[in-house]
């Protein structure tokens, strides 16, 4: 057992680094179902100059919440990238991810979205989503235990590409406001 004031010493440097950091908040551009108006969020993005929007908050080792609104890298198709992350527990134990790419008017390209518990060891899961001409590719893997699972590949023609579905991960920071 750890000393009271020993714990109390070694607790207090990391409350103090306790971070929430808000430039631009997603509440305004949440939809009635739940996902994200992207057309306001590449407006927005456009008119602020800066190189991305960004909320978040984030507690050293225990917690972490960040969205995030940015053009594409130079592997990735023109256009932008929302993701958004929910980790939490002793050096992130368990959590969820999401990410969409989106063309320049804000349609759909792909996404991905993710959860993990027990650092990935005891469960994991990924689905990724991409639009083709041939419908909604999605691409699933699951592990449980290391051992239980598998992956899977379907085409859906039938399945349209919805821009406004909700991400499939944690509440972003301002909708939990």
């Amino acid at each position: 057992m750890i000393p009271r004031p020993l714990a109390i010493s070694l607790l207090l440097p990391l409350a103090g680094c306790a971070t929430k950091f808000q430039h631009y908040d997603f509440a305004q551009a949440r939809l009635p179902g739940g996902g994200y108006d992207t057309a306001k969020l590449i407006a927005e993005l456009k008119a602020s100059g800066a190189n991305g929007l960004q909320d978040g908050s984030w507690f050293p080792l225990i917690h972490l919440e960040r969205t995030e609104f940015v053009p594409t890298s130079a592997n990735l198709p023109d256009g932008y990238v929302l993701t958004t992350v929910s980790a939490s527990g002793p050096i992130f134990f368990t959590g969820r991810n999401d990410r969409r790419i989106v063309d320049g008017r804000g349609a759909l390209v792909e996404s991905a979205a993710g959860n993990w518990f027990g650092w990935g060891l005891l469960h994991h899961a990924r689905e990724h989503d991409i639009a083709t001409t041939h419908g909604l590719r999605r691409q699933s893997h699951g592990r449980t235990l290391l051992l239980f699972g598998g992956n899977e590949l379907r085409y859906r023609a039938d399945a349209p590409v919805a821009n406004d579905a909700p991400p499939a991960p944690a509440a972003t920071p301002a909708a939990a406001k």
